[in-house]
């Protein structure tokens, strides 16, 4: 290494730790720097190993993980089994004096460590170690106790499936070390910590090494809780395994409530804080777990008395932080139905007593609102239950309610963030299910009493705010479906049924919609009002009653709400309720502020969504209906009249609004639905897109062309059938659709219009209800939108490759490129073209190549970290790989490291946990690997061979990759997987020989010779010649070894059914 580099380190290390400001900003930007040189790896490494000073340690360690993390590929096995050994081998020899020199260069030593063990965890058994290497110092002095805790405390974490930016074998390997590793550090460290408190250490160093063992034995047990669904209920596994006995223990539970009061005596509130924590995940685990229910229940009955003993002396809830977990342990009793499992073993009324005071206590003083939420929660579990448990305990949850409605009504500040509002009143609506009617009433009853003081005196409107918000909730809930009042079953019995809110709720529920709709006359005119947030609170109801009752599939029932409403606003009949709501709707739509727009515009879309066509069987005649009330003609013609002569102030063309979209849907729609009636055409009802198309271009006007693709959009979402789309395009294509592709052209690098324009060409290329196949499969117009879209998918992949990074990498980079995919694979499954013919498109080659090339410019960890919009790359992957002439024109003429990079990103997807994208990458990769090893067959085999003998290396990475997958019971589609591990393994055949045996030691020595018996019994006697043992690479041998593919699948399932039952 050069000493001038190493000198310089080490002066910058200096000055990273200077008190000069002017010393330290250029070390910090040096180090920083050295991440992304070339030179770094080996400098860092040097200088790590070379123990020169602690500082530059820290420093050498922090470069290393950040290169380990976003490089990986740079570190050889030797260098990572090397730097692995050095900081073990210092731990032990130097700990003392590492560790004296602070926190922060132990914790950077073991973060590096960790990171090296958790991605090479499958290379050699010497990283699986780990675990075990940092039991060893538990048996040490106190120093080096708190090394290996906080060694174990630093892999728990670092090996959690919830760590940022995880790769999928990462995740994979989460699980493995959650199954072979975690029981035996939980035994060992619960073993360790009574030894630890009968030890005669000082108090500060056993307070300090009891609250390393509580975190431990609490991250170990979220472990499990980060991969579950429900995480009020988690899977212990193996639950057999000794390491976990202490959890089958009823002493477990009164032991560590000892421990949360000998903390407090310590003032060691972290470690108190943990005590709880640990209490609350020990009643999430599931019932399965235990050997015995009696004990379970034991220890459900220790925690409910240790609860109550804190209660009774107030034992630390004086301080916040310990409040905080306390109220979380009470919420869980209810929320894993632990305390329903418990109630004939306990005196349930005097404990429900205990905690009525204490949640009523809290309200009224207002404690902070996280702790009032968990209290909530606990009643809110106990709801379901209100039928089986006594009467008063309807009382208790009803008295509550109120307290807290009383509480939220003073909280003026919540009214500026109307989600976060409507969040922490949503448990009212739960807790409503105790008695509805009775809380409905005492809620309207506080309604009309803030109405009369806000309409004498304009007082108070906030709190009548709110109380709209709280009616919004309510009647959400009301309209949901419950198993009346019954809890769901989790021991196998059948739950009762389900039954629908019934014609006496919805008449509730009327009288509710007839509250709000009089303040919002009231409201219209008296304009002191309308600046309130009134508006908006009301508009927020409305749109909930609208979503629920004016909807598609609204039952009979709902006729109460109705009837009350059209009785109490005095209307002749039901069907002019709708009439009456959308007269309120426009009325506040034309004078919408920015706050207001968005919700009146969702309210109409949701309106027409919710509207049919019904055609009468008897006359013949067809007429509008909304839920299951009438739609008048009438409205709709005069609502497609108003949009056609562009009368509708509130769509202004210069006033950007993403929401607009909706309502030119809903218009879509409606025309659609009315145009047996309506003598209006197609062109002359969009007129108002193409003027501001038209204007746009002449003025070059961003935010005009901004709304018009809003517009395009929303028109496209209404076109639900061949005909809507043939009369779309025609209107579109030609007139309108060249000019708009030039003025996107020059306007590419502008967000503001790309990111619409793309998502105008996804929804044109989408085969909703199959409209394209039917409307232009294999036509002239067919042709016509394939070449459109591609033409312009081609000049944005163009433009992506092209130019540097943004600074909003997801934004600006990733979206775009997935959605320029997703209509690159829309287009071509959409029928327009058929995919026979894709490969003699003189452009498609230019397409797929640039498709592919933005692929490969995302690294695979981004890939994988937003794999939620990535999806479409490997759905990609596969379409180009299902016909041997896309493979060629594509996938095999691409430069080297670009195709390496496919194969990697397809190495990431067949180890998906989502299933989809583990399929779809297990078919793509059953093609290339049919390819490789059918000589005969397309593509040539020369291009072929070529392939393979460059690709070595990821073509062996995807062999063990899916090797280990058996290996584990991992392998979920055989049917696949058996012809792609008989070919990898037919292509590398001494690399498979090489690797059998570290991956067999590597599944540990109570599998190796089971999975050594089912190797031997997979290949003995199989027609399979290993030909590369003498140094032949003949392919017509590789052909003839494919043919044993259905003897090698039947034995290959034998296999894994095998290691499946020993697991």
């Amino acid at each position: 290494m050069d000493e001038n580099l190493v000198s310089e380190f080490l002066r910058q290390s200096s000055c990273f730790f200077s008190s000069n400001t002017e010393e330290q900003l250029p070390a910090h930007a040096y180090f920083q720097e050295l991440v992304y040189n070339p030179i770094g790896l080996q400098l860092s490494s040097y200088v790590l190993l070379q123990d020169t000073s602690h500082q530059s340690v820290y420093l050498a360690s922090q470069v290393l993980f950040n290169l380990i993390t976003k490089k990986w590929s740079l570190f050889s096995h030797e260098c990572r089994l090397s730097l692995y050994k050095h900081i073990l081998s210092n731990l032990v020899s130097k700990g003392e004096d590492i560790y004296k020199a602070g926190n922060m260069v132990l914790l950077s030593l073991l973060r590096l460590l960790c990171r090296i063990a958790r991605q090479s965890w499958n290379d050699s058994t010497e990283f699986t170690k780990l675990p075990t290497y940092a039991l060893e110092f538990l048996t040490q002095s106190p120093v080096y106790i708190c090394i290996g805790l906080q060694l174990i405390d630093t892999l728990i974490e670092d090996m959690s499936p919830s760590s940022e930016n995880a790769l999928t074998q990462h995740k994979r390997n989460a699980k493995q070390f959650q199954q072979d590793s975690l029981p035996a550090l939980f035994g060992s460290c619960t073993s360790a910590l009574a030894l630890t408190l009968s030890e005669s250490y000082s108090e500060s160093d056993k307070s300090g090494i009891i609250l390393l063992f509580l975190k431990i034995l609490v991250n170990i047990l979220e472990f499990g809780q980060n991969d579950a669904e429900n995480t009020d209920f988690f899977e212990i596994s193996p639950s057999q395994n000794p390491g976990w006995g202490t959890l089958q223990s009823i002493d477990t539970s009164r032991q560590i409530f000892e421990l949360y009061q000998y903390m407090l005596r310590l003032s060691n509130k972290e470690a108190a804080q943990n005590c709880l924590k640990f209490q609350a995940l020990y009643l999430s685990i599931n019932k399965n777990f235990f050997t015995s229910q009696d004990i379970r229940i034991s220890i459900i009955i220790q925690i409910v008395q240790g609860i109550r003993e804190i209660l009774q002396g107030k034992i630390g809830l004086d301080d916040e932080t310990i409040l905080y977990e306390f109220v979380r342990l009470v919420a869980k009793l209810t929320s894993s139905k632990a305390l329903f499992d418990v109630k004939n073993h306990m005196n349930l009324l005097e404990f429900l007593g205990k905690i009525f005071y204490f949640t009523k206590n809290s309200i009224e003083t207002d404690v902070p609102d996280n702790i009032i939420h968990y209290q909530l929660l606990f009643w809110d579990f106990l709801c379901p239950e209100v039928k089986t448990f006594p009467e008063d305990l309807k009382k208790c949850i009803v008295e509550i309610t109120k307290s807290y409605i009383t509480l939220m009504l003073t909280k003026d500040d919540r009214v500026d963030d109307e989600e976060m509002l409507l969040a922490e009143l949503s448990v009212i609506c739960s807790l409503s299910r105790a008695d509805f009617e009775g809380i409905t009433s005492w809620i309207i009853m506080k309604f009309e009493e803030l109405a009369l003081i806000v309409l004498t005196n304009q007082e108070a409107a906030v709190q009548l705010e709110i109380m709209v918000y709280i009616l919004s909730v309510i009647i959400i809930e009301n309209k949901k479906i419950y198993s009346k009042f019954v809890a769901p079953k989790r021991d196998g019995t059948i739950r009762p049924k389900a039954s629908e809110t019934t014609y006496e709720e919805h008449m509730i529920n009327g009288n509710l919609a007839y509250h709000i709709l009089q303040l919002m006359s009231y409201i219209d005119v008296n304009p002191s009002l309308k600046s309130t947030g009134l508006v908006k609170a009301c508009l927020s109801f409305l749109r909930s009653f609208i979503k629920l009752y004016f909807n598609k599939e609204v039952s009979s029932n709902v006729s109460g709400t109705f009837t009350a409403l059209a009785s109490k606003l005095q209307l002749e009949n039901e069907s002019l309720v709708l009439s009456h709501i959308l007269g309120k709707l426009f009325t506040h739509l034309q004078e919408a502020t920015q706050n207001t727009y968005k919700v009146c515009l969702e309210m109409f879309s949701d309106i027409i969504d919710g509207t049919r066509l019904i055609t009468h069987p008897l006359e013949n005649s067809t007429f509008l209906v909304c839920g299951n009330i009438g739609f008048s003609d009438n409205n709709a013609i005069e609502i497609l009249s108003t949009y056609s002569q562009n009368r509708f102030t509130f769509m202004d063309p210069l006033i950007i609004n993403k929401s607009r979209r909706y309502f030119i849907t809903a218009i879509s729609r409606l025309y659609y639905m009315s145009n047996v009636k309506l003598s209006m055409s197609f062109e002359v009802l969009f007129s108002p897109i193409s003027l501001c198309i038209e204007t746009a271009l002449q003025t070059n006007n961003i935010i005009m062309m901004q709304n018009a693709l809003y517009d395009l959009r929303g028109v496209l979402e209404g076109s639900l059938d061949s005909d809507h789309m043939t009369k779309f395009f025609d209107w579109f294509y030609p007139k309108l659709s060249e000019p708009l592709s030039v003025f996107i052209c020059s306007n590419w690098d502008k967000r503001e219009i790309a990111i619409p324009f793309l998502k105008f060409l996804k929804e044109l290329s989408f085969n909703r209800t199959e409209r394209l196949s039917f409307a232009f499969k294999d036509s002239h117009k067919g042709f016509s939108l394939f070449k459109y879209c591609e033409k312009n998918i081609i000049s944005f992949f163009t433009l992506i490759l092209n130019s540097a990074n943004p600074a909003d990498l997801y934004t600006d980079k990733y979206k775009p490129i997935s959605q320029a995919l997703v209509i690159f694979t829309r287009l071509i499954t959409s029928g327009c073209i058929s995919l026979k013919a894709l490969p003699k498109d003189l452009s498609i080659k230019q397409t797929l190549e640039l498709a592919l090339l933005s692929i490969v410019t995302i690294p695979i960890e981004d890939m994988i970290s937003y794999v939620k919009i990535f999806k479409i790359v490997f759905e990609l992957l596969q379409l180009i790989t299902c016909t041997a002439e896309l493979r060629a024109l594509a996938f095999y003429s691409l430069p080297h490291d670009k195709s390496a990079q496919l194969l990697y990103i397809i190495n990431e997807g067949i180890q998906s946990l989502d299933q989809s994208i583990a399929l779809v990458s297990l078919v793509t990769l059953k093609n290339i690997v049919r390819d490789l090893c059918l000589p005969k067959e397309p593509p040539a085999y020369d291009i072929k061979l070529n392939f393979r003998m460059i690709q070595s290396e990821p073509l062996k990475k995807l062999l063990k990759t899916i090797f280990l997958m058996v290996l584990r019971g991992e392998a979920k589609n055989l049917g696949i997987i058996n012809r792609i591990l008989l070919g990898l393994i037919n292509l590398n055949q001494v690399y498979y020989r090489e690797i059998c045996p570290e991956l067999t030691f590597a599944q540990g020595t109570e599998r190796q010779p089971l999975i050594v018996q089912g190797l031997e019994a997979l290949w003995n006697n199989l027609n399979f010649n290993w030909f590369q043992l003498v140094g032949q690479d003949d392919p017509i041998q590789i052909e003839k070894n494919m043919h044993c593919a259905g003897s090698f699948e039947k034995r290959l399932e034998v296999f894994v059914k095998l290691l499946s039952q020993a697991a």
